[in-house]
């Protein structure tokens, strides 16, 4: 019953965020001076976005899962499961970063979903090939950020690399005079102007987080 109890509540409360980013930001009451966006135009936005939730879910996840799935926004903090995607509210007029993130976050639910399993042998599996790597070369400057190496988890790499190749990749012919894949370049711009606007990426000073950005840095490279 308690688990019964638990789900229903956090489909009551998607809900409740749901109906209220719609129904209150509309014209009847666009002039009451308390809600979060003067505009009843949110309703469609936030609506499309839903949509496209939806859509993509989908297909990468089968069997209607995406249906389940409902778009919601807030100021403070970011959700992603199997029932919910909560992105920032500073991002909807951001078509594209908001683009990338809904296809980071269908990514990120389907890893959930079908190789979580798998993930905590992975990670362990990575652990000791890092261990192996600075034991046979220890001048490496990599040496420096093996504790930041260690922190990162293969659902990080299994989503990136996903979703690179499901939403990014074309052809590996494409190759600029650098003699980088412009596919992944385009990626890479997605990703990085993502991780830029993240709040959590800066500390209260307004400097990046150094972890942050090595940890970044790392997955891109190894994706």
């Amino acid at each position: 019953m308690d688990i019964l109890e638990i789900n229903l509540s956090k489909r009551i409360k998607i809900f409740y965020e749901a109906y209220y980013l719609r129904i209150v930001n509309e014209h009847s009451i666009e002039n009451v001076g308390d809600f979060f966006i003067h505009n009843a135009q949110f309703q469609t936005i936030a609506t499309i976005y839903d949509n496209l939730v939806k859509i993509l879910g989908n297909h990468i996840l089968g069997n209607h899962k995406g249906d389940k799935i409902v778009a919601t926004f807030d100021d403070n903090t970011t959700i992603v499961n199997s029932i919910n995607i909560k992105l920032s509210t500073y991002n909807l007029m951001e078509p594209g970063l908001i683009l990338t993130y809904i296809f980071k976050e269908i990514i990120t639910v389907f890893v959930d979903q079908n190789l979580k399993p798998n993930i905590e042998n992975l990670n362990s599996e990575i652990k000791k090939a890092y261990d192996i790597y600075f034991t046979e070369y220890p001048t490496d400057p990599l040496i420096h950020y093996q504790n930041t190496l260690y922190q990162i988890k293969s659902d990080y790499f299994l989503t990136d690399f996903l979703r690179y190749k499901i939403f990014y990749e074309i052809s590996n012919d494409d190759i600029d005079n650098e003699g980088i894949s412009k596919d992944f370049k385009l990626f890479y711009y997605w990703h990085l102007a993502n991780f830029l606007q993240f709040p959590k990426t800066y500390r209260l000073i307004g400097d990046v987080f150094k972890e942050n950005f090595y940890r970044m840095l790392s997955t891109e490279c190894f994706s």
